[in-house]
């Protein structure tokens, strides 16, 4: 059984729409800008994954977090 590539296309863009929000839900921790991601998402959504995706992702956070580990590695002789 070959499924239809409308549903298939469908299905991705459905779980991929729920990845988003879910993602905005559990790490976007001011609620105004929780809100803007969310309303963007779900009004259009395909830029607003993409946007969010390159935007709206701190990854600064998590590199800073990196180098500090690394550097209290370091200073401890490890």
């Amino acid at each position: 059984m070959m499924l239809d590539p409308g549903l298939l296309y469908s299905l991705l863009y459905s779980a991929l729409l729920l990845a988003g929000v879910v993602h905005v839900l559990l790490n976007k921790h001011e609620p105004r800008s929780a809100t803007l991601w969310l309303v963007l998402i779900v009004t259009v959504p395909a830029l607003g994954l993409i946007l969010y995706f390159i935007f709206g992702i701190a990854r600064v956070s998590r590199r800073v977090l990196r180098k500090t580990a690394s550097n209290r590695m370091i200073r401890r002789g490890v």
